[in-house]
């Protein structure tokens, strides 16, 4: 567990050193311009599925897991959230953040280590968006569901994005995974949560693993190869994107790629 963690700590220390804007935290091929147009969605989803809760974010405490460059945390703070925490696994991006956002409380941690340091019975609602694929390792993902539902308050909530196969998982290496929806419920139930909803997070703007359709393969091939030859393009593309992925999240139940999902603490 030690090595897995030093690797991963280290694979996201060098990345974020590198590259701390939307690119190092999303897609690094496809260059900031292109990523930067696919938070801008995910900016927009979140805050339609998080306004939607019944929650009091002026006097309430929120967490986000595998904070990064601050994204999700300021979205939170857009919202009226009074109180933020922020969870990362790098030591680098903590550091940035705590020098740029000295309001906030930040913890570098790692959120599937067994003696993780989240007080019990603490957070109104956790947020945990294109985090969990990175944890590729069970144990380790089981862990830290069981460390967020132990810090939630009764009946909190865990807002988090990831691609919920209706297939067989897929991953790629020691840092990515792609775990089947079935899974997912398992591990969710077996930490104590109850999916109340799931929803497309964008559509046209992610690898569509989800689909075995030719159209979107190709599609997602030919956007990807503009992008990772040229910024301008790439934002060229997002700006095209944008638009019609709003369009299809607000239509759409089901999506071939990445969807958010809220699950209430039992």
């Amino acid at each position: 567990m030690t090595d897995r963690k030093t690797t991963q700590e280290s694979y996201w220390d060098n990345r974020l050193e590198n590259a701390f804007n939307h690119a190092g935290t999303g897609m690094l091929a496809y260059g900031p311009f292109f990523n930067w147009w696919v938070y801008q969605i995910c900016k927009i989803r979140f805050k339609q599925e998080v306004g939607k809760l019944p929650v009091n974010l002026k006097n309430g405490t929120f967490l986000d897991v595998g904070c990064g460059t601050g994204f999700y945390l300021r979205q939170w703070q857009s919202l009226g959230a009074g109180n933020l925490v922020g969870l990362d696994i790098s030591k680098s991006a903590i550091t940035r953040l705590a020098h740029s956002y000295p309001g906030w409380q930040l913890i570098h941690a790692d959120i599937g280590a067994c003696d993780n340091p989240l007080p019990p019975d603490h957070f109104h609602a956790v947020s945990a968006m294109a985090v969990f694929f990175h944890i590729v390792d069970d144990y380790r993902l089981e862990m830290a569901l069981q460390n967020i539902n132990r810090s939630l308050k009764k009946e909190g909530y865990l807002i988090l994005s990831d691609n919920f196969l209706h297939r067989e998982r897929s991953g790629w290496g020691v840092y990515h995974t792609s775990r089947a929806l079935t899974e997912y419920g398992q591990f969710l139930q077996k930490a104590g949560f109850t999916v109340i909803h799931r929803a497309p997070m964008f559509v046209l703007a992610g690898d569509p693993v989800d689909s075995r359709g030719r159209l979107l393969y190709w599609h997602w091939r030919l956007i990807t190869w503009c992008a990772s030859r040229s910024n301008l393009v790439g934002g060229l593309i997002g700006g095209i994107i944008f638009p019609l992925d709003l369009l299809l999240t607000a239509i759409l139940k089901e999506g071939p790629t990445t969807e958010i999902m809220i699950c209430q603490k039992r």
